[in-house]
């Protein structure tokens, strides 16, 4: 949320801050700080400063009107951009500035820490709130930035425990998300019940987790709470849904799968996503895209009429669907006809499901990620819509880190031989010319079948098995792949890459 602030307490905050700037004007900055003062030479213009409020700091955008021949320059992290909108925090009447180290050139990660100003609740409101001035165009903000931010809030000295059967992970989320214990601000700790194993440890970096948070959305994608196209899904009014309140925990099931590193949907309708963010009522949807084909042929007749006389008789043959809808009502031009299949298809997409639309709304405000989604929606978008790019053999060599020998050891010769057969599967998987997909590869070295939306919590890496054993091996926990080196042909190396991960737990299961 931007907020500006009136000239009087502007000024109360510039002065106190450039009376400390005078005193170093003549001084260079060095290196870690995040504020630069220039001497200009020319007089400012004389304009409202705009400040941004975070969590706990203000942070100020230039021209600084009190400041005369000197002009603050900040930069600031999508870290600090993440706003508490229920309730503003307090404004503070001293000034401070903090410098840490510049992380480099990014301006995503040069941070500054400007102002820490308090006064009293009526201060709150002096303050003009200008929601204009974030739009979904300009969010321009890194997700993983943003979810970073969001994850301080997990405590990893508590865990929720999550019992799975890969056959049925659905049935095993809905036992966990609804324990009297469970918190979203726990670590989740996931034992694979048809899986010989341990619960996650303290030490390792959540294979498991990513693997059922993986089946938990393939499962979300294909199941009776959403309709439509594999990638473009509304959602589907389901009454024993809605009393049991699964929609909530679907919600809620994915808000966790970003925030504690787990894939992101991906498959949500372009209409619902943004019917989240700015809601339903100013979203229009296309009538073709309603799945009920008796329904949209109704409308296509009232929308394709020609003549009023022939809107009138559409109408007429769809009364009882307009007068569910609420929508049955008198029109004298072909114009009103028009707007008639808009509302009737809005409410078909989002009127008829609105109290699963509204549970699972509060679902996603779990770990305040609806909040965040409504701040920087063209972040959040690729994370919860489908879009055309897929994962290239190059976007798997470049996740892995390989560990070699030193340069002229003969390990070091087996080492280039297979990353040489490790880059042609690759670009075989990638060309389908093997039995399983990139995705499928990277599930099977790290749980997942594509990249956390938070980001690697360990980079994964390749290692290499120096014994007789013909199969890969994996460490989910740690994104570890193991690759044998027993092969003395690419063709064996890789029919034994195959049969090893289409043979591993979980395989092919949503």
């Amino acid at each position: 949320m931007l907020l500006q602030m009136p000239h009087d307490d502007t000024n109360k905050i510039t002065n106190a801050y450039a009376s400390d700037l005078q005193d170093e004007s003549q001084k260079p900055l060095n290196d870690e700080s995040h504020c630069e003062v220039h001497q200009t030479g020319e007089e400012l213009h004389q304009e409202i400063p705009t400040l941004q409020l975070t969590n706990t700091d203000v942070i100020c955008s230039t021209p600084f009107s009190d400041l005369g021949n000197y002009e603050v320059v900040c930069s600031v992290s999508p870290l600090q951009l993440m706003t508490q909108t229920r309730t503003p925090p307090n404004l503070h009447s001293s000034c401070t500035a903090t410098a840490e180290e510049n992380k480099s050139s990014d301006p995503y990660h040069q941070y500054i820490n400007i102002l820490d100003l308090t006064q009293d609740d009526n201060s709150e409101a002096a303050i003009l709130l200008d929601d204009n001035l974030i739009e979904p165009s300009h969010d321009g903000f890194l997700l993983e930035d943003i979810l970073g931010n969001l994850a301080k809030a997990i405590n990893d000295e508590e865990i929720s425990i999550f019992n799975i059967n890969r056959s049925t992970v659905w049935e095993g989320a809905l036992r966990g998300f609804r324990r009297n214990t469970y918190s979203p601000t726990k670590r989740i700790s996931v034992k694979f019940t048809d899986d010989v194993g341990h619960s996650e440890g303290a030490v390792d970096t959540g294979g498991p987790r990513r693997e059922f948070l993986r089946l938990l959305m393939k499962h979300l994608q294909t199941s009776c709470l959403f309709m439509g196209p594999e990638n473009q899904k509304h959602l589907r009014l389901n009454s024993s849904a809605v009393r049991s309140d699964d929609y909530f925990i679907a919600g809620r099931a994915i808000a966790v799968s970003l925030v504690h590193g787990g894939p992101p949907p991906r498959f949500l309708a372009t209409e619902l996503y943004d019917a989240l963010v700015r809601g339903p009522e100013n979203v229009t949807c296309d009538f073709q895209k309603i799945p009920d084909e008796d329904i949209k042929s109704k409308l296509e007749k009232i929308a394709d009429a020609q003549s009023l006389e022939a809107a009138e008789d559409a109408v007429l043959m769809s009364q009882d669907f307009l007068s569910l809808a609420g929508c049955l009502r008198h029109v004298t031009s072909l114009e009103g006809h028009k707007q008639l299949v808009k509302d009737a298809t809005n409410w078909y997409f989002f009127g008829r499901t609105s109290s699963a639309f509204e549970r699972f709304k509060l679902g996603l405000s779990t770990l305040d990620v609806l909040d965040a989604i409504q701040k920087f929606p063209q972040a959040f978008q690729p994370a919860f819509c489908h879009t055309e790019t897929k994962l290239t053999s190059q976007d798997i060599d470049q996740m892995f880190s390989i560990i070699l020998e030193s340069q002229g050891s003969n390990k070091r010769q087996t080492q280039s031989k297979v990353t040489g057969w490790w880059r042609d599967y690759l670009i075989d998987a990638q060309e389908e010319e093997t039995g399983v997909s990139l995705g499928e590869i990277l599930a099977f070295a790290t749980g997942t079948d594509y990249p956390p939306a938070l980001g690697w919590e360990t980079k994964p890496s390749i290692e290499f098995i120096y014994s007789s054993d013909l199969f890969p091996t994996a460490n989910t926990c740690a994104n570890v792949l193991r690759l044998p080196t027993v092969h003395k042909e690419y063709e064996d190396f890789k029919k034994n890459m195959d049969f090893a991960i289409q043979n591993s737990p979980g395989f092919g299961q949503a």
